[in-house]
């Protein structure tokens, strides 16, 4: 090779000066896009002998190209030019080596789209996943293959060329890319980056896959970045967040289920904690007034409260995220990224069942001494008697606790067949139950609690405690 202009984006071909044939004599020889080929042939090779190219010839040229790119083939031209012996290569500029060129013929090549891929776009679709095919490809080819896809399952496939997209204002652009099942073809990188940068700067999460040197702008740019892992460039994986080792579309479908469920999972153990935490606080409040109005003692310890945050009701927390999607989550709607884990309707249910359950516990805290016959005062702290009642207040919220997770984790409440499917849940459920019981049971860990026994009687006033609560939670789903 004496000298190669390379492929860009731009013109879409490339060329490469070398020797040929038994005189060893310079050769312009290109290949590239169909229709940038043909611009640039004066001459069409045919039987072995070269004639001048007439529009008619270039006329069928370009409809054989249409009709095999309309079958999903993606069709690359090539093209010859001899040049003179004394010709000086190195000062020969691009467009001296690319003009009068010779057309010789076509190649058409077909990527077989994989059997899961209709399936995926499918789920996409029912996802409400708004997908625009944006390619450097030919548009009817991209529309062939977009077909096969199944592009075109909420809406009519519309194809829009890399010269309209640069006609064409934002506000447009935006339009079409947020439509679904449109197609960019034979756009440029700018482009590219033109059309993510709008769909992103208007507040919607982008998801950009590819794999070559020139969609890297366009991955970088948006707020996933998706390269192919097989035949993807270092370029474009570094350019991503996510590299898809099997460089399949049904894997990236898969993802999303998986984020979506996660997510939910999340929001579960998020809204757990909280709970249980206002809950405690409640439960301190009303004890602060208490002492301050009748000297009574202290609800809960501190080592009580560590016991209900960091290991009593730890394990159900953790087995949580083993929860499967509850209902049609890939036919929800993408989660706003504004719409946070804690807002109003979230707060207002942390605040009322926390609070329910902080008034049930510290209930059952005052009922301890009145069913005792004692009063706040007559206690000290650290007495026997302090020390089961505080007891008594940390087992009341463990069971509205464990009684709220069930409802935390289901929409429809606590009577559905979803409560049973996770196995590592009833599994924490018992090592709860059974930290909780060594805590309130055994004598090496009671001094280091300041927890005391329970009688039957207590354990039943807790536990109606947790019905209490349950009822009370299963009535807000029903007016739901």
């Amino acid at each position: 090779e004496l000298k190669q202009f390379s492929f860009d984006s731009a013109r879409k071909r490339m060329s490469s000066i070398r020797t040929y044939g038994d005189k060893k004599l310079p050769h312009v020889f290109a290949k590239g896009a169909p229709e940038n080929i043909l611009e640039r042939c004066t001459h069409l090779w045919e039987n072995g002998k070269v004639r001048a190219l007439k529009p008619a010839d270039k006329k069928a040229i370009l409809k054989h190209n249409e009709a095999l790119a309309s079958q999903a083939m993606r069709n690359l031209a090539f093209a010859f030019k001899p040049l003179e012996a004394k010709l000086k290569v190195d000062a020969l500029d691009q467009d001296d080596a690319e003009a009068g060129l010779t057309f010789l013929g076509m190649v058409s090549m077909i990527d077989p789209l994989r059997e899961e891929v209709p399936a995926a776009m499918q789920a996409a679709h029912e996802a409400n996943i708004r997908i625009a095919v944006v390619t450097g490809d030919y548009a009817s080819t991209a529309q062939a293959i977009a077909k096969k896809a199944g592009l075109g399952i909420s809406h009519d496939i519309v194809v829009i060329s890399g010269e309209e997209v640069q006609k064409l204002d934002d506000a447009k652009v935006l339009e079409l890319a947020t439509r679904g099942s449109v197609i960019f073809s034979r756009v440029s990188p700018e482009d590219k980056l033109r059309i993510v940068g709008l769909v992103k700067d208007s507040g919607r999460v982008v998801a950009v896959t590819g794999d070559g040197i020139n969609d890297a702008p366009a991955l970088k740019r948006a707020d996933i970045g998706v390269a192919m892992g097989v035949t993807g460039t270092d370029v474009a994986k570094q350019s991503s967040e996510i590299v898809l080792l099997d460089d399949s579309f049904n894997t990236l479908v898969h993802a999303v289920q998986q984020g979506r469920t996660i997510f939910q999972n999340i929001k579960k153990i998020t809204l757990v904690a909280f709970v249980a935490n206002f809950s405690e606080l409640v439960v301190n409040l009303l004890a602060l007034v208490a002492v301050s109005l009748y000297s009574a003692p202290l609800a809960l310890t501190v080592m009580l409260i560590i016991a209900i945050d960091l290991i009593a009701e730890l394990f159900p927390m953790v087995a949580l995220g083993w929860d499967k999607a509850e209902g049609e989550v890939m036919r929800e709607q993408p989660r706003d990224p504004r719409d946070h884990i804690l807002n109003k309707r979230t707060i207002r249910t942390i605040m009322w069942a926390g609070g329910l359950i902080g008034l049930l516990a510290f209930g059952n805290f005052a009922l301890f001494f009145w069913r005792n016959g004692v009063g706040f005062s007559e206690v000290e702290q650290g007495s026997l008697m302090q020390m089961q009642a505080s007891t008594l207040t940390y087992v009341t919220i463990m069971l509205c606790q464990l009684v709220n997770i069930l409802f935390m984790r289901s929409r429809k409440g606590l009577f559905t067949r979803y409560q049973l499917h996770n196995r590592k849940l009833l599994m924490a459920f018992g090592l709860s139950i059974a930290s909780v019981a060594a805590i309130v049971y055994a004598p090496f860990l009671q001094p280091f609690f300041g927890s005391a026994a329970l009688t039957g009687i207590d354990w039943a006033t807790a536990l109606t405690a947790a019905v209490a609560f349950g009822f009370i939670r299963q009535l807000s789903y029903l007016k739901n």
